[in-house]
């Protein structure tokens, strides 16, 4: 028998997932905003073929409707353009999703012992999916979010304008010792396996992340143009990019910033953590930090180690508000094994992406964790990326 709980996990991201596409309109649902990320509707097939693979394929042995979508949703497929031109009108695709959730769902309420599929036992494979259509769901958000930047907000006018506030060293200590990171037990990727324990020397990290207010003060005092803030190839990017702001900041007539998400246009919290920033921007900020903020010399990105750590002592706090930049990159785990089926084994092993930890508001429950491991290109801004500071340990 499936584990009830895992069952009730799984339909609530269908209804998720099929909610979101739902309120798109026949024009709207297959569009693509920009070059980073594909349509709502194409993370939205994404999910139903995932779950078509593992259920319907490896599990049962029926490859009969991946193959017939494969060259679309696979990850073998052409690029986003064609693959997007090739996917059906929106009622056939919702159609289509609720009779395999439906299916799916039976099937698996009614699962007895005699099925002995190895991902099958204790409800793993339903546990597993959960979780990758919770990251379908938030790409899909994230898509939203670009539509609305899309929109015409010029006439919002700022009620509470965003006042700058230098940064302060808010931290906690953690002393130096021997510390075991990664999954522990339950359903993970592979990428958070195996566990491992790890050194750390003594550190102190921020309690909070970087908030709206210190961020702006970061913008209002030069910083993103002076370039002795910035890497080398941090500063390529920003002299490339000509980006003078967070992803989705935007200023009013009277020039004062306010910020669009899903809902539309809303003032800015000082307090709340700045997100819509690429790596190269949080490191740039955590430069300057180091040497405008009080008490914040030696101020640098925090390793995720550090963050899982802390995370895990109950030493943190706005956890889940956004994604946090790591100052490491993205990289395997020691006697690290990759599954042998490729769609269950992480790609991003190549160097280029970089760790990012926490959850944003809109990550799901089934990967909010203290070892799930979030990762992107350091130039991207869509994934609600903010950061948070360690700091060296106190002078006795």
């Amino acid at each position: 028998m499936i584990p009830h709980p895992l069952l009730a996990s799984l339909h609530h991201q269908h209804e998720l997932l099929t909610s979101l596409l739902e309120s798109l309109s026949d024009e709207e649902y297959n569009l693509q905003y920009g070059p980073d990320l594909a349509s709502v509707a194409w993370y939205f097939g994404r999910a139903v073929y995932l779950e078509l693979y593992w259920l319907r394929e490896v599990v049962a042995g029926d490859a009969d409707l991946t193959s017939r979508v494969r060259h679309i949703f696979g990850d073998e497929g052409g690029p986003v353009a064609s693959r997007l031109a090739g996917l059906p009108p929106r009622d056939h695709l919702l159609n289509w999703a609720l009779e395999v959730f439906d299916q799916d769902l039976t099937a698996l309420a009614n699962a007895t012992g005699d099925q002995t599929h190895a991902l099958l036992e204790d409800g793993w494979i339903v546990g597993y999916l959960a979780q990758v259509l919770s990251q379908c769901y938030e790409k899909m958000v994230q898509v939203l979010v670009d539509r609305r930047l899309a929109e015409d907000f010029s006439s919002y006018a700022v009620q509470a304008p965003l006042v700058p506030s230098l940064p302060a060293a808010d931290a906690v200590a953690i002393d130096q010792g021997h510390y075991r990171v990664g999954a522990r037990d339950g359903v993970a990727f592979d990428n958070e396996l195996p566990p491992m324990s790890v050194e750390l020397h003594n550190y102190r990290i921020q309690r909070r992340p970087v908030g709206n207010a210190e961020y702006l003060a970061f913008l209002v005092d030069g910083g993103y143009e002076n370039p002795v803030w910035w890497s080398g190839e941090g500063d390529a990017w920003r002299r490339d990019t000509s980006v003078t702001h967070p992803y989705h900041w935007r200023r009013d007539a009277a020039g004062r910033w306010f910020g669009i998400g899903v809902g539309g246009a809303a003032d800015l919290v000082g307090e709340d953590p700045v997100h819509g920033l690429s790596r190269y921007e949080a490191e740039a900020f955590a430069a300057w930090a180091a040497e405008r903020g009080e008490g914040m010399a030696g101020a640098v990105l925090q390793h995720e180690f550090q963050w899982e750590v802390a995370a895990r002592g109950g030493h943190l706090s706005s956890v889940g508000r956004v994604w946090e930049w790591c100052g490491n990159l993205f990289e395997p785990y020691d006697a690290y094994s990759a599954p042998e089926d490729p769609e269950m084994a992480t790609r991003e092993f190549d160097g280029r992406h970089w760790a990012v930890r926490g959850a944003a508001l809109h990550t799901q429950p089934p990967i909010r964790r203290a070892s799930y491991r979030g990762r992107a290109l350091p130039g991207n801004r869509h994934g609600t990326t903010g950061l948070r500071l360690v700091l060296p340990p106190a002078l006795d």
